[in-house]
């Protein structure tokens, strides 16, 4: 399987050094892969690990969107052996039909609440769980500033999946520093592609990118506060995904603005 620039990128921040010599179409080892980092690389550990939870936060979305990349390849170009296993021959492995992908991921924290089935309301539209399983946070909501798809989370309001979810779209939708950097003429397209190869496990475009001297602080300061300011609200995604309406969304923001009040003011 031939894999294209943006493949070959998600697969090395998945697999890292460790994945060379193995097929990019065996998709349990990826799914493996991703399991582990997923677990290490998860924001709730920042306090713990002494690390910065945007910057976590940042490094669990890219491994999530590397996983992505990978399956729909998969998808759409089944590989072409079966790993077979127990008595099966291989010419039985090799009809047996490509697995479609799954979304196995579990909320590494907290009380879960396990629905396989069912309906749970979210404001006038009900929403299906999963037939494969999919999990509700079901304990107290964290004494602490959230973000807003968080407190959805920790309200029980949406699945541990639809969390996951939303920041990957919110991620994928976001405008790319190398992008915006390229039309302000701060980089080359060339410079773009030579950054990228050269970006380390974890680290950031805009970190690599003054790593090597190809922007300057003052300049990726003015990128990041443009990307934000660019960004799309992760509130549109649960209205497009028809997740909530949009007074149950608006309802869910105000009650969202009075808990982060309570410990802003400490």
């Amino acid at each position: 399987m031939t894999l294209t620039r943006e493949e070959e990128k998600a697969f090395f921040l998945l697999m890292g050094i460790s994945g060379r010599g193995v097929n990019p179409g065996d998709e349990e080892t990826l799914k493996r892969a991703f399991r582990n980092k997923a677990k290490k690389a998860h924001p709730d550990l920042a306090a713990r690990l002494g690390k910065d939870p945007q910057v976590m936060q940042k490094h669990f979305m890219e491994l999530n969107d590397a996983f992505n990349i990978l399956m729909e390849r998969l998808q759409r170009e089944p590989p072409s052996y079966t790993v077979c296993r127990g008595n099966r021959s291989k010419n039985e492995a090799a009809r047996a039909p490509f697995k479609e992908k799954r979304a196995s991921s579990r909320a590494p924290w907290g009380t879960q609440k396990e629905e396989n089935r069912g309906e749970r309301d979210t404001g006038g539209q009900k929403k299906k769980t999963s037939d494969q399983g999919d999990f509700y946070f079901s304990g107290r909501t964290p004494n602490r500033n959230l973000r807003f798809a968080e407190y959805l989370y920790y309200s029980g309001v949406i699945s541990w999946m639809d969390l996951v979810h939303a920041l990957v779209w919110q991620y994928r939708n976001r405008p790319k520093i190398g992008e915006m950097a390229t039309q302000e003429g701060l980089l080359s397209f060339e410079d773009v592609l030579e950054i990228i190869r050269e970006k380390k496990q974890g680290e950031l475009f805009g970190e690599a990118a003054l790593r090597m001297g190809y922007l300057k602080q003052v300049h990726l300061n003015s990128l990041v506060r443009k990307q934000k300011k660019l960004g799309i609200p992760i509130g549109h995604y649960f209205i497009l995904s028809r997740k909530m309406t949009k007074e149950t969304l608006y309802k869910k923001l105000s009650e969202y603005r009075r808990h982060n009040t309570i410990f802003d003011a400490k």
